[in-house]
């Protein structure tokens, strides 16, 4: 990761982490204020500024990158590795990326007014742990009218489950089933959608969700935050009745 060091508003300096993450600039003025820029990589975030131990935290802000400091009033301006005469600015990064996968897990042949269930299982690629509130979201097609939409470890309202808790990189979220009836005019094709987001207090993730409506092909769309199953309805045929007589 590039870092900068500016001073009076210009980069005065500029080093890159090593393969620990380790970065130092030498020569500076004593007691004298500075600004550490950090440079995230593409796809990456900043973690929350200055929570915990000062030895641990992360400094810049989580928008600019930048970390206002002074300089040590006195110090040995060694640069080598745990020698810095202040080591505890530093930044924290997360990276992380949600998707989804959504099956149809009744069997047709469907005819209207049958009821049909899916399955949502959410999955985090990481590299970090997303934060509890994230959610799936079941978008309702005209075709089919909405009965429920559950699944442990999730507080459902309406057609939105949200998490309870973190889902941890790499990890499956619990599946969540979706239960619609098929509309009693409903005929052909019928698409189905679903995505899930992040926390509102999120970072940004590396494929951002781009919502999607009833009319989104989840296969060709840009983000993988969604996904789609099809079901097609078949028409219903009635016998023909032919009344006779019969003279007594």
């Amino acid at each position: 990761m590039t870092v900068n060091l500016i001073k009076g508003g210009q980069v005065v300096a500029t080093t890159k982490t090593d393969a620990n993450g380790y970065y130092a600039f030498k020569d500076l003025y004593p007691n004298t204020a500075y600004t550490v820029e950090f440079v995230k990589p593409d796809g990456s975030s900043f973690t929350t500024q200055t929570v915990g131990a000062v030895e641990t935290d992360s400094n810049p802000d989580v928008v600019t990158g930048k970390a206002d400091v002074t300089t040590p009033k006195t110090g040995s301006n060694l640069t080598e590795a745990t020698k810095a005469d202040d080591p505890t600015i530093d930044a924290g990064l997360v990276k992380l990326n949600l998707n989804l996968e959504k099956l149809l897990v009744t069997a047709g042949p469907f005819i209207p007014k049958q009821e049909v269930t899916f399955t949502l299982t959410p999955h985090n690629d990481g590299p970090s742990d997303a934060l509890a509130g994230w959610s799936v979201t079941e978008v309702v097609p005209s075709q089919l009218t909405f009965v429920k939409m559950e699944g442990a470890g999730y507080t459902c309202i309406d057609t939105t489950c949200t998490a309870d808790s973190i889902l941890a990189a790499g990890a499956y979220g619990n599946p969540i089933t979706v239960t619609a009836t098929i509309n009693r005019d409903a005929l052909g094709d019928i698409h189905n959608v679903a995505y899930v987001s992040p926390s509102a207090n999120e970072i940004v993730e590396t494929n951002v969700l781009e919502v999607p409506d009833t009319n989104t092909d989840t296969s060709t769309s840009p983000t993988d935050n969604d996904s789609q199953a099809f079901l097609k309805v078949q028409p219903v045929s009635i016998g023909d009745y032919v009344l006779v007589g019969r003279r007594s």
